[in-house]
């Protein structure tokens, strides 16, 4: 599935517990399946209220050499009640969470586009 992708992006929590984890599937993926480092992506999720947490997790990943997308998932209960009954992050009620979604898809269409115009 991976080889058919154009881009994969691959969500991750901001603790270590999270992020490595996450680091060693983009690894696997690149070195053993070929995907091209530049097709994976991180999407920061669940992120909490720590400003410092979320910037030692971009941080961190800024190391690696996979592309982190722009923008980030709040952990609200807002989304998870808005999946619950089959709407998407983007068609909650909270107009400020909407925004916050909106510029994550929006970092996720860019990303995809820019790799269809290589």
């Amino acid at each position: 599935m991976a080889e058919a992708c154009d881009l994969l992006v691959i969500p991750t929590g901001l603790s270590l517990d999270d992020l490595d984890p996450a680091v060693k599937l983009a690894d696997a993926l690149h070195h053993k399946h070929g995907i091209p480092i530049e097709r994976i992506a991180f999407a920061l999720n669940h992120v909490g209220d720590s400003v410092a947490e979320l910037e030692e997790a971009q941080e961190y990943l800024s190391q690696k050499p996979y592309h982190v997308l722009d923008g980030h998932l709040p952990q609200k209960v807002s989304y998870s009640r808005a999946m619950d009954v089959g709407l998407s992050v983007i068609e909650v009620s909270h107009r400020g969470l909407r925004t916050q979604a909106e510029r994550l898809i929006s970092s996720i269409i860019k990303r995809a586009i820019e790799l269809q115009s290589k």
